[in-house]
């Protein structure tokens, strides 16, 4: 297929590794399959929102779960 549909994907979903433990998340149906159809643009939301780093989202997650 020449003329792909342009979809944001995390990161992660597609192999890459920045999950806060170096790792990632790839996802065969998002990696094998859906990418016949889609040209993926590759995001972080994460960082996106500008919350920084994985390790900096889990501390504010710790934060609020003390809050309630």
């Amino acid at each position: 297929m020449d003329n792909k549909i342009k979809i944001g994907v995390s990161s992660c979903l597609i192999g890459e590794k920045v999950r806060w433990n170096g790792d990632h998340k790839q996802n065969h149906f998002v990696r094998e399959i859906l990418a016949n159809y889609f040209e993926y643009v590759s995001v972080c939301p994460e960082m996106e929102v500008g919350w920084g780093s994985q390790e900096k989202l889990l501390l504010y997650m710790g934060i609020l779960r003390n809050l309630e």
